[in-house]
């Protein structure tokens, strides 16, 4: 807002306000800062600028208790004024004055964006504002909506009933003894553990997202993973120099069967019909394991 000295201070008061004051005039001590000295001093005839901000409660338009018996409906301008005192020291005595003032009108609307799209003669329209305003507020869910989309589309994010739709998009079995977490831990991973599927790692892998066990790296001793998957690798009794189609060999342990450990903390919290059904579904068809669930304690006590 701008303010204007163009007269001088004792006539304009003479000419709105009168030449005694009022109740409600500021007192002179009001215009002396903590040194004694004037402040926020305009000149005459100088120009200065001052900004007011007015706010109102976000929940000004919703809330019913600002409805009453004698209102039914909630003020939506207000009337304000803006007054211009000035301090006159004078050798005998010091009094205030009103210099000047100016009603301004205050109109409290909902605030909308589609207003800043519009010809600059159609944003100074106040009908055009509240209707836009009407229309916004009936698509804003629908925009909040599509804005946050993407976590619709996430399992770690999207709402529960969801998840049945997005496992059938990778064509992923749900098991209902999966936990929330775990369901939405294996959807966000499906693709990769299909591309993974029958490996070493694949397993590895499903057991982690699974147990949420730690997925140690190949610097950790089999002996101290959490999960450890060891193929059995044994040398039979060789037949000397015989030479067929393959060397020869008597015994040599089991071949294509493998072992898995798990390594928990809490080993009784896992499920071990689940776990077997998770290796049936990325091991080869051939092959053969065993499965062990000891606890963290005792394994690092053995090694």
């Amino acid at each position: 807002m701008t303010v204007v000295l163009d007269h001088d201070p004792a006539e304009q008061q003479l000419k709105k306000a009168g030449s005694e004051p009022w109740q409600g005039l500021p007192s002179i001590e009001d215009f002396l800062g903590e040194d004694g000295a004037l402040r926020n001093v305009i000149q005459y005839g100088n120009r200065h600028e001052e900004t007011f901000t007015f706010s109102v409660p976000d929940d000004y338009f919703e809330r019913q208790a600002a409805l009453e018996q004698h209102q039914p409906k909630l003020p939506l301008n207000y009337t304000a004024e803006i007054s211009l005192y000035a301090a006159l020291f004078e050798a005998q005595s010091h009094k205030v004055v009103l210099a000047g003032f100016r009603t301004i009108q205050l109109q409290v609307r909902p605030s909308s964006s589609y207003i800043n799209f519009l010809p600059a003669i159609y944003q100074a329209s106040d009908v055009t504002s509240r209707f836009l305003a009407i229309i916004e507020q009936a698509f804003d869910p629908t925009l909040q909506t599509i804005d946050n989309l993407w976590a619709y589309l996430d399992p770690l994010t999207a709402p529960e009933a969801l998840l049945p739709f997005l496992a059938s998009w990778v064509a992923w079995p749900l098991d209902p003894r999966w936990s929330i977490p775990e369901q939405r831990r294996l959807l966000r991973r499906a693709v990769e553990l299909y591309r993974w599927r029958g490996t070493r790692y694949g397993l590895r892998l499903y057991l982690h997202l699974y147990t949420d066990l730690p997925l140690d790296d190949d610097t950790t001793t089999e002996s101290q993973k959490h999960i450890s998957v060891v193929e059995n690798h044994q040398t039979g009794l060789v037949m000397g120099d015989v030479k067929f189609a393959q060397t020869p060999m008597l015994g040599g342990g089991r071949p294509f069967h493998f072992s898995v450990t798990l390594r928990s903390d809490r080993p009784r919290s896992l499920d071990e019909s689940c776990l077997r059904t998770i290796i049936d579904q990325v091991k080869p068809a051939f092959c053969t394991y065993d499965l062990a669930v000891v606890a963290l304690s005792e394994a690092q006590g053995e090694g």
